[in-house]
């Protein structure tokens, strides 16, 4: 950890910290909370916070019981249970914190269970009143929205309730327990958010509804992102309110922290909540923080239920059909399944060209990666660096990162091009480091362009949703930028000239549902254009389907024939550039720089140069960026972690240096029949004997099998993920390889036909 360097705007002591310990669990019915103070200090807390955050602390060196202020006698008081000795220690509380913040110190609390924090922020609340006369908003983070009034609550429980009287949608008379709360020491709803929600009673669904409280649940986390749900959460605060938050350890999920009371499973992760804290904490407005539920008497059970404890993590790279369906194979019992991708969502590929041209919409083609029923945890980032040895990899978050999805392309912007505030934000992605027991490497592939010029620039991939997206939108442009009375002929036909380069099932596929939408759809929006549509197919081969029987292949081409669309095969492509064609014919058009913008121009060998609105680009595949660099330096492994394959008697310690094996062609990394990724001594031993690592895997399109060609399609990629699932779940991995069975290929190519 570093020092703080965000200059508090409302402390006017921020490198001091007031910190209370408060070891009190009456608030709920399950001992263990009013132990978790003791076990934070004994961890070295407050040392952290004095040497790697520089902070002057104020701690009176006790935990909290109040065992003076407890009542012989607790009645029930309107449902509430243990009312009395709630409101003593809560109202002694208050004092302590109010002591703190009117020095404008920062407050730290850590609890007990979260009916404290009628306490914390109470105290808060009437200090900055005081000091500064400003109101304070509330971040509560929490699987629960701990707004029930006494009437609502079914269990009676006042950890269930602090909101409602914090914010005096209960309330009690003054000489009841919470009567000595005044307007003062309460908060507005419209200055209380809510992130993490995901067990609501049905009393607190309809508070929260009447007084429109702002509130973010994982719902909203896993549509939108938790970097997105910051900025919307803090912009519905702004930017000029101290902040206090109150931090449940039940909203990160149970596989990441098992101790509490009232776990809920398909909570936040750890990296989300760390997040969470160092966004409030940039904003400046920071000035409280409470931390509440943790129950170190429920480690070891919880241990044994929903975390790691004797459990293997299992760490999978990317969330494909490989990566995907692995994860959600792996049993939870056996498994502490990690999944680690930049993109939060999984793509069902064989739909994107529909969604490209507006047949399907683009939610039909995804499914998110985090959901209530995942058997497992999920991170987004993307690995940057791998330990083999170590068994550790460094991921680098990628919540805040404008690009996930566009694989690397903006096609019809150059990188230097993208306003300055992207290419910043794209580059704040924090590293962490990730330990693994065993990692599966699926990250998949991205568009292969042959180093041909001006194709990563300025044609268009179909390798997520986000590239469908940008495909429909431009199709819609040159559609209407054609339409427009100022366009010249010369210009439509060129606008409205569609090329796909790749003759395989991606490119097949997309020419059909473009043809199918153009025929019956866009004709009808722009009848007088249609003479001006053009879509052509382009292959270096001398067939398209290459891996569909010939017949089937033939019968395709015949098809496209009939339905207008021209394929030309053979052809070599030399470069995408944007601008009209080195060609005669151009008309009014030469030398006009501004409409030379609309399109591009295709080159290749066989004939004079193209003119087309856009290029679909699908060649084939070539290797990640991962694969290219983290997987291609040499280091050494201990040989705990490598198994040696040759005969040559030599074990894994004399050898000083191992590579990743890559296919020669593909630069895929290659693995044995039981896709163990496989090494190559380095350069330096004379006998360069083969071997595998152990516990890490590879498949999915970045990987193939040593001595096969299966194809990289979906099917081959689910197949080797349920394989692999089933071997760890059952322990036999070395029974039997991997063995593929084709359940046949299928081509969309319009009008409702397949081949």
């Amino acid at each position: 950890m570093d020092a703080p360097t965000i200059q508090p705007k409302f402390l006017s002591n921020g490198n001091e910290l007031g910190l209370v310990a408060v070891g009190f669990s009456g608030g709920q019915c399950k001992p263990g909370v009013d132990a978790a103070p003791m076990a934070l200090i004994e961890s070295g807390l407050v040392e952290q916070l004095k040497d790697d955050l520089e902070y002057k602390i104020h701690y009176d060196g006790q935990v909290h019981a109040y065992t003076e202020l407890m009542p012989k006698d607790d009645p029930d008081h309107r449902n509430m249970k243990k009312p009395r000795a709630v409101s003593a220690v809560t109202q002694q509380l208050s004092s302590q914190v109010y002591e703190h913040a009117k020095e404008g110190r920062f407050v730290l609390t850590l609890g007990g269970d979260h009916s404290i924090a009628i306490g914390t922020i109470s105290g808060t609340a009437k200090a900055i009143r005081e000091r500064l006369g400003r109101d304070i908003a509330v971040i509560w983070v929490d699987a629960h929205a701990d707004i029930n009034t006494p009437e609502t609550s079914e269990s009676g429980n006042i950890h269930g309730m602090p909101v409602a009287f914090l914010t005096g949608l209960a309330s009690d008379k003054p000489d009841a327990p919470f009567g000595w709360i005044t307007d003062d020491q309460k908060i507005s709803v419209n200055k209380l958010v809510y992130i993490g929600l995901r067990d609501i009673d049905r009393g607190e669904k309809k508070i929260l509804r009447e007084h429109g409280i702002k509130a973010f649940s994982m719902h909203d986390v896993d549509r939108h992102g938790i970097g997105k749900v910051m900025d919307m959460a803090l912009g519905w605060i702004g930017s000029d309110t101290p902040i206090h938050l109150s931090f449940d350890i039940d909203a990160l999920d149970p596989m990441w922290a098992p101790s509490t009371g009232t776990a809920v499973r398909g909570g936040l992760t750890l990296r989300e909540g760390d997040f969470i804290a160092e966004c409030v904490h940039q904003t400046g407005s920071l000035i409280a923080l409470d931390l509440v539920e943790v129950n170190p008497s429920l480690e070891k059970q919880g241990a044994a239920e929903t975390v790691r404890a004797d459990r293997e993590r299992v760490v999978v790279l990317g969330s494909g059909w490989a990566g995907y369906n692995l994860a959600r194979s792996l049993n939870p019992k056996k498994f502490q399944t990690v999944l680690v991708s930049p993109r939060s969502y999984f793509v069902f590929t064989p739909l994107l060209a529909s969604t490209s041209v507006g047949t399907l919409e683009f939610r039909t083609a995804m499914e998110p990666v985090r959901s209530r029923r995942s058997r497992y945890e999920y991170i987004q980032g993307r690995a940057d660096a791998v330990d083999f040895g170590r068994k550790e990899i460094m991921v680098r978050e990628t919540v805040r990162d404008p690009f996930i999805g566009l694989l690397g392309t903006r096609a019809g912007e150059l990188k230097d091009e993208r306003p300055i505030e992207m290419r910043i934000e794209a580059s704040r992605g924090e590293l962490f480091s990730l330990s693994y027991d065993k990692l599966v490497i699926t990250v998949g592939s991205y568009s292969q362009t042959f180093g041909i010029p001006g194709v990563k620039d300025n044609a268009y991939f179909l390798k997520d949703v986000q590239d469908a997206r940008k495909i429909r939108n431009k199709l819609l442009s040159c559609f209407e930028t054609a339409v427009l009375p100022t366009t010249p002929v010369a210009l439509k036909k060129q606008l409205l000239n569609f090329a796909i380069v790749g003759g395989g099932p991606t490119g097949i596929e997309f020419s059909a549902e473009l043809r199918d939408i153009v025929r019956e759809d866009l004709a009808k929006l722009y009848p007088q254009l249609m003479e001006h549509v053009q879509i052509t197919v382009y292959d270096v081969a001398d067939k398209i389907l290459p891996m569909f029987d010939e017949k089937l292949a033939k019968y395709a081409m015949e098809h496209f024939g009939a339905e207008g669309i021209t394929i030309k095969t053979s052809h070599q492509m030399r470069g995408l550039k944007r601008g009209f064609p080195k060609v005669d014919g151009t008309g009014d058009l030469n030398g006009d720089v501004k409409a030379s913008g609309y399109t591009l121009s295709l080159q290749n060998g066989e004939e004079s140069e193209v003119g087309c609105g856009f290029v679909v680009w699908s060649t084939g595949l070539m290797s990640n960026p991962f694969i290219q660099k983290a997987l291609s330096s040499s280091f050494t492994a201990p040989a705990s972690c490598v198994r040696m394959l040759s005969d040559i008697n030599a074990s894994p310690d004399s050898l000083a240096d191992w590579t990743v094996q890559k296919h020669p062609r593909s630069g895929s990394v290659t693995t044995d029949d039981y896709l163990r990724v496989q090494l190559d001594a380095a350069d330096n031993h004379a006998d360069k004997p083969a071997a595998i690592l152990r516990d890490v895997f590879a498949l999915g399109d970045c990987a193939v099998i040593d001595g096969t060609q299966h194809p990289a399609t979906a099917q081959v990629a689910a197949q080797k993920a349920k394989w692999l699932a089933k071997k760890l779940n059952k322990g036999d991995i070395n029974t039997r390889g991997f063995s593929f069975a084709s359940q046949g290929v299928m081509a969309y190519i319009g009008r409702w036909f397949v081949s």
